[in-house]
């Protein structure tokens, strides 16, 4: 009995059990501190990867950006360079046509002149019927051939040529900027214009129209998600091109204030003796040589270059919109901007193709192409005159200061 109680108390004495349940209760037990690590390093690691995750939404969105911004300013270039050589050519068909009418316009005088010759042998005795009758006959046949060429001129150039000529002056510009949205659109470019906000009609014919009329504006608004910026007030809304009065004869004459252009006249003034022509003759004297569309600065073979600027909007997820974003959620929206430049390059426009140029082929225009280009070799128009009043501009001050920073 002895030893086993000697035993139990040795066994008492030697326990651990004891002591590990003093131990647990003291303030320096670091048990369970390693959750709280963990915690911690999961929450850096996950906003570490979400952020690097946001990042490559935002490149994957600049990069579809930068992807519409540059369709859209290489499609206005396109417009700009197809609308220029369309001019140009236009410009020589309406030359070679003002060839053929002037040439038909000086037979017809040459004819009243020997019409008249024959009339004033009139007095002849026994013949001069004759030739007074053959005389008129060669006069009406000269205002025939001048009838022909007036209504000819009149049909081809003044009503068909010549305006085409200016829808493509507008038009080009017109379409140019109606297809840089469009291409930037299906390349994802968010629109600009916001839509609006509408919780639909009440049933009534009224709420139901303007329910229609909503979602049409939406419509319409919707691919509007590209801003073109021209760099010149005089090629935002037409090519810039100008009417300009020819300065030589359109029968190819080389010296028109010389022998030939003084002779040509002639046969044009006979030809208002004509009185079978005297009716169109005042008109004819204003339109039998046309004025051509030329390029403003015909020492510049490129247009004004124009600035598009487009934008995409990212959805931030939680963790960067909390380090990133504002109280607000819409504050931690913010978009990724793009912009690039296209300019038309490669030649001018003028009266005669071959004459501004001797290897350009007629009937290939302006031999104009479009290009993007940096944004730092861009030239903005300083000042703008107009009914003597001069405005200046320091557009290229702003674009320095902006590229130097």
């Amino acid at each position: 009995m002895v030893v086993s109680e000697s035993r139990g108390w040795c066994a008492g004495a030697f326990s651990l059990e004891g002591p590990r349940r003093r131990l647990a209760g003291l303030p320096g037990d670091e048990r369970g501190v390693v959750f709280y690590y963990t915690a911690i390093i999961m929450f850096f690691i996950l906003t570490l990867l979400t952020i690097i995750y946001d990042v490559s939404q935002v490149s994957e969105q600049k990069m579809r950006a930068q992807a519409a911004a540059d369709a859209a300013a290489l499609e206005m270039a396109v417009w700009q360079a197809r609308g220029m050589n369309m001019v140009q050519n236009i410009n020589d068909e309406i030359y070679d046509l003002d060839v053929v009418f002037a040439a038909l316009y000086g037979v017809a005088g040459g004819m009243t002149i020997i019409g008249e010759a024959f009339i004033a042998l009139a007095e002849i005795p026994y013949i001069g019927e004759i030739f007074e009758a053959i005389g008129e006959a060669i006069e009406a046949a000269a205002a025939i051939i001048a009838d022909i060429a007036y209504y000819g001129h009149k049909l081809m150039v003044t009503y068909f040529l010549d305006p085409l000529r200016k829808v493509y002056m507008y038009g080009s510009m017109a379409l140019g900027y109606l297809s840089a949205n469009n291409v930037a659109y299906e390349n994802g470019a968010d629109r600009i214009i916001p839509s609006i906000s509408y919780g639909g009609s009440s049933g009534g014919i009224f709420g139901k129209i303007f329910s229609f009329i909503v979602k049409q504006v939406n419509r319409l608004t919707g691919q509007f998600v590209a801003l073109g910026i021209p760099t010149s007030p005089y090629a935002a809304l037409y090519l810039p091109l100008e009417a300009k009065k020819p300065d030589r004869l359109p029968l190819n004459t080389k010296d028109p204030e010389g022998a030939a252009g003084a002779a040509f006249l002639v046969l044009l003034d006979a030809l208002c003796t004509n009185e079978d022509f005297e009716e169109m003759c005042a008109d004819f004297q204003e339109t039998w040589k046309d004025a051509p569309l030329v390029s403003r600065d015909p020492d510049q073979l490129k247009i004004p270059p124009m600035i598009w600027i487009v934008h995409k909007s990212n959805d931030l997820t939680f963790f960067s919109k909390y380090f990133l974003g504002g109280g607000d959620s819409k504050d931690r929206e913010f978009p990724v901007i793009a912009y690039a430049v296209g300019q038309a390059m490669g030649g001018n426009v003028t009266e005669r193709s071959s004459e501004d140029n001797p290897y350009r082929p007629i009937g290939k225009g302006v031999a104009a192409d479009a290009f993007l280009v940096p944004m730092n070799t861009l030239e903005f128009s300083r000042s703008v005159s107009a009914l003597g009043v001069t405005l200046e501009f320091s557009f290229q001050d702003y674009v320095d200061k902006l590229f130097a920073h």
